[in-house]
């Protein structure tokens, strides 16, 4: 059988939710990230996302979604979804995931890219400002 890259990034989602081995699944399948349950089935997965469109696009879930759909998942860029993830790199507790999510949520999927350069030191002036106030109290 010939493994297509689709199947290949559908296979990885699933193992990221639901594989506790996978070095990632902290950041997914830990944190209560689910597919859809009609994207056990390959079939449906490809029908909602598509096909890959070139060989440098990589699936990219919406950080602020815990279900894993047509409206959460898309094919984007490596330097896309790299960017866009920069902000969860440095948070320490899910408290300051939650601002950054809570941050986020604002933006469409047209704007994330734009939004990602002229927000990063926004984002970084909230999270100092939550850890001040959770000093404070």
């Amino acid at each position: 059988m010939n493994v297509t890259s689709e199947y290949r990034a559908w296979r990885r989602m699933r193992d990221l939710c639901h594989n506790k081995n996978t070095p990632y699944y902290k950041l997914f399948g830990a944190r209560g990230v689910e597919p859809c349950g009609s994207w056990i089935d390959f079939s449906n997965f490809l029908k909602d996302v598509g096909t890959r469109p070139n060989r440098k696009m990589v699936l990219f879930k919406d950080p602020c979604a815990s279900v894993l759909d047509a409206n959460s998942v898309y094919w984007s860029t490596i330097a896309f979804r790299r960017k866009w993830y920069e902000p969860f790199k440095n948070a320490k507790t899910q408290r300051e995931i939650s601002i950054i999510k809570d941050y986020l949520r604002g933006y469409s999927k047209p704007n994330l890219l734009g939004m990602y350069d002229s927000s990063v030191g926004e984002i970084e002036k909230i999270l100092k400002g939550a850890v001040k106030c959770k000093k404070e109290k």
